[in-house]
């Protein structure tokens, strides 16, 4: 026999063995019904589609309910446990044309008379999905049909035979280790942060794209450059204008012809390697506006009209404002309701005045757009010449509504959901206007907001459910005229993950189905890697279907690693990984040993449990005083054994006194665990709460059961947090499960932080009672930094301290190791990280009074410029959290002009003059009072320059004399302040204008 075949040999060997062991019973916090398993997620209301994510990251699909038992099975479950909240309930059911698909298992039911009260659903409507819904009238839980976008409670259910899944679902790093805190597992990387698609502006000096992973040990960093045919390795010594910076790629002065591309990070320890999803470096730009003159508007006194900016060319994208005459006269249109600055850069006029006539000028400013990142905090913009509005004529008579053809526009374009969508409505005729919205198939989205004399309609976060028919009504107070126009919003998304993928550890041997599932429009194209690799199909081994990776039989060898799986459409790319451990070893309890003594109630029941950590799945044996015990899993008899392997005694009595001992087999070897058991008379807790430490939103159980004389005593649990007592039916975070042996306690249904403290279980009967403690943490992200504040005293041009609170409470059960810093300016009123990854040690305060203060010097501001700053921290298990409260704006003080103009040319004009132009610095660059700009100018080849200074201008005319006409001249141009002078600009080369 070969090698490879003897190898093949042994795997089914141990495929089949464990086939043979794997033996469950339904698991922790799921109901049994009919050799199904079923959970009813309280307290975590979704929309149908991230419920039914949601059910198939836990291992199972929607419940889907093929028969009239079934039916009634769960309705009364809920008549029973949600009879006070009343909650609605998401099933897998679709229905179409009297025909109900269940999506769970890919069945249909037809008999729909029999489950639905009364009159069937109209098949007009969009209402498609089948939910349990509390009835007033019958008092009786039934079946209703919804959209599916309203968040409601949702049931899951999974056939008993394939709840192994489920089991290593739940596993963790942890997994077959010796107890070991969180912080020293090893694991592969995580990705925490990557950088947004990056535009270079011209005056950026230093970018700097950042690809941050978490991991132990600690990830190792590779960026690469896209070429024409391939992925190339970027290389410091290749260039030394390159610095890495643990994962921060930056680039000094970067240079358009090299380094614009795509860019992507790897992530690698020796658990294998993530890749970032590939990163855009582009260089936007913002031209002048024309140099000619534009022409006059004209419009009749009381009559709409408009002004069209006419752009530059700009690259990503403008905003834009406008003012009249002078700069300190901004169009407000707030103050002015018959003006109207649209999204599209047009200045409207629902009617015009007198007062209106005068010289406009388009202000756009240059932008990001669809999230992408800019490379310095104030970007640059331009001014367009004045435009002059002429008004003429008598007034006119009545008119109007209009609404104007440019509208209803949509902005921004593509609308996306995840972002802020606005919906422009605009209208000629004579004021007052008013104007509102309807949606025509819905009512207008949660939370929408109206403003600008209700002309803009901003639905904010935008989601799918949000597309629909909108209509702008717009009524003339004067004469009671109304106008009206409709829109179809559509609404495309970028890939966002409702099914990331999750870690797993799984026995070798078994079945790995991983599936990623991402919401986009359009569809998503979905790739796999492994340790940043291409994935493909390999027959009989692994096959890929879209979203769904199905390896057929675990190798360690083969399949550990790290996997990604990347959703792609036209919009943009999204990529969630994990990790795979295979796993196979001898079984062990060092995480769940048998108490060496345990009392039990005589005439009461007891179990015993025996839950070691192995893999494959062990076979469990039972031992009485050194006899076997023959057991067969699942039994009934008055001693038997689950199909978890614990051992179940009813009607204790003395003979069942004595040493009981588990052993637990598999392929790798034995492990075992004794305890003895002492039956006594009267009370006795025999599974008892151990401290635990719990995830925000996860569920968690608490054991606690009495042993007792059934036949003589009753006996009452009654639970009791921080000292007082929980009222399950009032509280529902809290259940209680009291009828299943072995499995009484109490849940804490979807745990928040305020969760945390001390339980205590009480039993009670008619003659005595006893107690039992455990405490629960709850570990999530962690919270916001306290008390943020700077020290406007200390202060200087260019950098400033903050200080904060951070009390170790706030940590949420796992400490923090990093903050994340943003900030927003008089200029840029939008929030944006400036530092990614301070750490938390950098921030401690040596000898300090309060250990709980912190510090940080923010560095690297500009001068002048009023700064407001916000905090988040973070951790290496769940990332960076929400933000601190913004701190006051702060201003900077002056300083001189750190930045050069750029662009320094000219040339042309009238004979015997020298024009020479520059583009402006933006105003944060401005650093101070009394800005302008210092011209110098010589004729080539000489060495004595002439300088004049002009002000806050962008272009000087210098006469030089008839005679000095079509000369070359070396010019060059700095801005200077009050503070002093800045650096001068690259000397360009330009003539003088022709004779």
């Amino acid at each position: 026999m070969t090698q490879n075949a003897l190898g093949y040999l042994i795997l089914l060997v141990r495929v089949i063995f464990i086939a043979c062991q794997t033996l469950y019973n339904c698991p922790l916090g799921w109901e049994s019904f009919k050799s199904h398993c079923y959970r009813f997620e309280f307290g975590t209301a979704q929309s149908y589609q991230n419920a039914n994510s949601a059910c198939w990251v836990k291992g199972s699909a929607l419940v889907s309910v093929n028969t009239r038992l079934e039916f009634e099975f769960i309705a009364n479950w809920l008549l029973r446990h949600d009879i006070y909240n009343k909650f609605s309930w998401y099933t897998s059911g679709e229905y179409y044309n009297g025909l109900i698909k269940w999506n769970g298992d890919g069945s249909y039911t037809n008999d729909t008379t029999t489950y639905f009260p009364g009159i069937l659903p109209d098949e007009t409507r969009k209402q498609k999905y089948i939910i349990y819904a509390f009835a007033d009238a019958t008092q009786l839980y039934e079946w209703r049909i919804v959209e599916g976008y309203s968040r409601m409670q949702y049931i899951c259910e999974i056939p008993l035979k394939e709840v192994s899944r489920i089991v290593q679902i739940n596993r963790g790093f942890d997994y077959g280790l010796p107890p070991t805190p969180y912080d020293k597992l090893e694991m592969g990387p995580k990705i925490a942060v990557q950088s947004q698609n990056m535009i270079v502006l011209s005056d950026s000096t230093l970018v700097g794209l950042d690809c941050i992973a978490k991991g132990n040990p600690q990830p190792q960093y590779t960026w690469f450059q896209q070429s024409s045919i391939s992925w190339l390795e970027v290389n410091v010594a290749s260039d030394t204008r390159y610095t890495f910076s643990n994962g921060r790629f930056s680039i000094e002065n970067p240079v358009e012809n090299k380094d614009s591309g795509t860019y992507q990070c790897k992530m690698e320890n020796r658990f294998g390697s993530l890749i970032s999803i590939p990163i855009s470096l582009s260089f936007g730009r913002l031209d002048q506006f024309s140099p000619n003159t534009p022409g006059p508007v004209e419009a009749a006194l009381y009559q709409g009209t408009f002004l069209q900016c006419n752009p530059p060319s700009a690259k990503p994208a403008l905003t834009y404002q406008w003012y009249k005459d002078d700069i300190f006269n901004f169009i407000r249109p707030e103050l002015q309701p018959y003006q109207f600055i649209s999204s599209n850069g047009n200045l409207y006029f629902s009617e015009v005045q007198d007062y209106d006539s005068g010289f406009y000028h388009c202000v756009v400013t240059l932008t990001g757009q669809h999230g992408d990142q800019i490379s310095v905090v104030q970007p640059p913009s331009r001014t367009s010449k004045g435009i002059q509005l002429k008004i003429r004529g008598a007034p006119s008579s009545e008119y109007g509504p209009i609404i104007h053809n440019d509208f209803i526009d949509v902005f921004p374009k593509p609308a996306l959901a995840g972002q802020d969508i606005r919906l422009e409505c605009f209208a000629y005729g004579r004021m007052p206007l008013l104007y509102r919205w309807t949606r025509s198939d819905a009512t207008l989205p949660q939370g929408y907001r109206l403003s600008d004399s209700n002309r803009i309609l901003t639905i904010p976060n935008a989601k799918m459910e949000d597309e629909g028919n909108y209509t702008c009504h717009v009524h003339r107070v004067v004469g009671s005229v109304t106008a009206a126009k409709s829109i179809y919003l559509v609404i495309e998304a970028k890939p966002t993950f409702i099914i990331p993928l999750h870690d797993m550890h799984a026995d070798e041997g078994s079945e790995l189905i991983w599936r990623c599932e991402v919401q986009a429009k359009p569809w998503a194209t979905y790739t796999w890697y492994k340790n940043s690799f291409p994935l493909t199909s390999v027959p009989g081994e692994i096959e890929i279907r879209e979203n769904v990776l199905w390896i057929r039989i675990l190798d360690n060898i083969r399949d550990s690693g790290m996997y990604q799986c990347f959703a792609t459409n036209a919009i943009g790319t999204a990529t969630s990984g994990a990790q795979l451990r295979v796993l196979s070893f001898k079984p062990n309890f060092a995480k769940n040993p048998l108490s060496p003594e345990i009392l039990a109630g005589q005439g009461g029941n007891i179990t015993i449990e025996c839950a070691p950590e192995a893999a494959p799945v062990p076979d469990i044996k039972w031992y009485h005083d050194g006899k076997y015990l023959t057991l067969i899993p699942g039994g009934d008899a008055r001693v038997r054994m689950t199909t978890e392997g614990s051992l179940v005694i009813t009607k204790v009595s003395l003979e069942d006194q004595g040493l009981y001992k588990c052993t637990a087999t598999n392929i790798n070897g034995e492990g075992e665990m004794a305890s003895r058991l002492t039956v006594v008379s009267g009370l006795a807790i025999t599974r008892t709460p151990v401290d635990a430490v719990v995830d925000v939103n996860q569920t968690h159980f608490f054991y606690c059961e009495a042993s007792y004389n059934y036949e003589v005593f009753e006996l009452v649990y009654v639970w009791k947090f921080n000292g007082r007592i929980i009222n399950t039916h009032q509280d529902s975070f809290y259940r209680t499960s009291i009828n299943i042996p072995g499995s009484r306690g109490l849940y804490i249904v979807n745990a928040q932080f305020k969760h945390s403290g001390t339980y205590e279980c009480v039993a009670q009967s008619q003659l005595s009672e006893i107690s039992v403690s455990a405490q629960l943490t709850v570990r999530g992200p962690p919270g916001e930094p306290v008390g943020v504040y700077a020290d406007n005293i200390r202060r200087n041009s260019t950098s400033i301290r903050l200080y904060w609170i951070w009390n170790s409470v706030s940590d949420h059960g796992f400490p923090i190791t990093y903050y994340v810093l943003e900030a927003k300016t008089n200029y840029v009123p939008e929030w944006r990280v400036t530092e990614t990854d301070i750490p938390s040690e950098m921030t401690l305060l040596p000898g300090a009074d309060h250990p709980d203060r912190r510090s940080y010097l923010v560095r690297n501001l500009s001068p002048h410029t009023a700064y407001s700053f916000r905090l988040r921290a973070g951790n290496s298990l769940f990332g960076a959290a929400d933000p601190s409260l913004p701190t006051s704006f702060y201003l900077m003080l002056p300083d001189k002009p750190k930045i050069s103009p750029e662009n320094v040319g000219g040339g042309g004009g009238t004979e015997g003059t020298l024009t020479i132009t520059w583009n402006s610095l933006s105003q944060a660059d401005e650093a101070g009072s009394g800005f302008g700009y210092e011209v110098f100018w010589r004729l080539l080849n000489t060495t004595k320059w002439s300088n004049q200074r002009v002000g806050n201008v962008t272009k000087h005319t210098v006469t030089v004399g008839t005679e000095m006409y079509f000369l070359l001249y070396e010019v060059k141009v700095r801005a200077y302040n009050d503070h002093g002078d800045g650096p001068e600009s690259t000397v360009s080369e330009i003539y003088s204008a022709e004779g």
